[in-house]
């Protein structure tokens, strides 16, 4: 049985105890009597995530938040897309591998969040297709992108 990411998995546990909690229960009330084995000292916020960090420094980059948002699916935030990949250039080879093959990126993602490489995750999605080949453009292009977006935060005003 595939283990599922720890944030999912939390947001399920959450899910599911606000739901089957009594009415006028609040979510942590709900969270601790979902999970027992939690003590009750431990606290109910939920530190940011790596792919929050990596979203919003996205998103605050207006050229790569730019091209990232012409990679997205149609209706999927960045935030929400980029949830449970590891790094920031993961996520982004993921969108370029999705769009340079036409498959959809809601597949790719699955496959690397639970645990494939971009190159597997591609050769079981598109047999025919050379999977290293394609893995290693569209982690060129992720790079080229980080570093491009990097070049120019980092330029001097004027230039």
């Amino acid at each position: 049985m595939k283990r599922l990411p720890l944030p999912l998995l939390m947001t399920l546990s959450l899910m599911a105890a606000v739901a089957l909690s009594p009415a006028g229960a609040s979510a942590g009330q709900a969270a601790r009597h979902a999970t027992p084995a939690v003590k009750a000292s431990t606290p109910t916020t939920v530190t940011t995530s790596k792919a929050s960090e990596f979203g919003e420094r996205i998103e605050r980059n207006p050229q790569l938040a730019s091209r990232v948002h012409a990679l997205l699916p149609a209706g999927v935030d960045l935030k929400t897309a980029a949830e449970g990949f590891k790094n920031e250039g993961q996520f982004l080879a993921a969108l370029h591998a999705s769009k340079n093959l036409n498959i959809s990126f809601g597949l790719i993602r699955s496959k690397i969040i639970g645990h494939k490489t971009l190159g597997q995750a591609i050769h079981e999605l598109q047999s025919e297709t050379n999977a290293n080949a394609a893995a290693k453009a569209a982690e060129d292009e992720a790079a080229s992108d980080i570093k491009t977006s990097r070049t120019l935060r980092t330029a001097p005003s004027g230039q």
